[in-house]
């Protein structure tokens, strides 16, 4: 039995504009951010979607909210789904970060199986531990449907380099507000389209 899952980064936000590190802290959507997720609600009314399955950070509920308006489907919170803990790095920006912490800034990014969480927060092992139980426990519980999976940057990498079994650093970027779909059946996975921004990144070609 097929089961789809649609993995969607949050919109645009402040502090992504600001070059500065959320991880459990928030910032709010942009105008721009709460367009992506308008736009991508209205690409997915096709799709026939069963459930949203969401981050409880502030602007995955959000990005949620406004793809609800075109979906009006059931839509649960999930901790696991959580950006990683960033510690002492949250609310810091990428040049405070990479001048105070040079080593470890540069595992996180090229090397995260070496990073070793020094910042006070989690390592990639442990998130991808907890983000991998809420999707096992999503194709259990909700097997042949549709699910729409909100979640972050460095969460989505991990749960789709942790289901095809390929090493986080071999993955390309997780844009704002992209779209991953990933198709299980019979113990195989089919990546349909990987980090998808066209919902958005077409209007902005078109200057609309």
């Amino acid at each position: 039995m097929k089961t789809t899952i649609y993995f969607i980064r949050h919109g645009e936000t402040v502090w992504n504009q600001m070059k500065k590190m959320q991880g459990l802290k928030n910032s709010e959507l942009t105008d721009k951010g709460v367009e992506q997720a308008t736009l991508l609600g209205e690409k997915l009314v096709t799709e026939k979607v069963d459930i949203i399955c969401t981050s409880p950070s502030i602007r995955a509920v959000k990005t949620s909210e406004l793809i609800n308006r075109s979906l009006n489907v059931p839509v649960m919170k999930d901790d696991g789904f959580q950006e990683i803990d960033m510690g002492d790095w949250e609310g810091k920006t990428y040049d405070e970060i990479s001048r105070k912490y040079p080593e470890e800034w540069e595992l996180f990014w090229h090397e995260p199986l070496k990073f070793k969480g020094e910042n006070h927060g989690e390592t990639f092992k442990e998130l991808g531990e907890r983000s991998t139980n809420s999707i096992n426990e999503i194709l259990e519980v909700l097997e042949g449907k549709t699910v729409a999976i909100v979640s972050h940057r460095i969460t989505i990498k991990t749960m789709v380099s942790e289901i095809l079994g390929k090493p986080l650093n071999e993955l390309e970027d997780v844009l704002p507000n992209s779209l991953t779909k990933i198709v299980f059946d019979e113990g195989k996975q089919d990546v349909e389209f990987y980090s998808d921004i066209s919902h958005y990144n077409n209007k902005d070609e078109k200057g609309v």
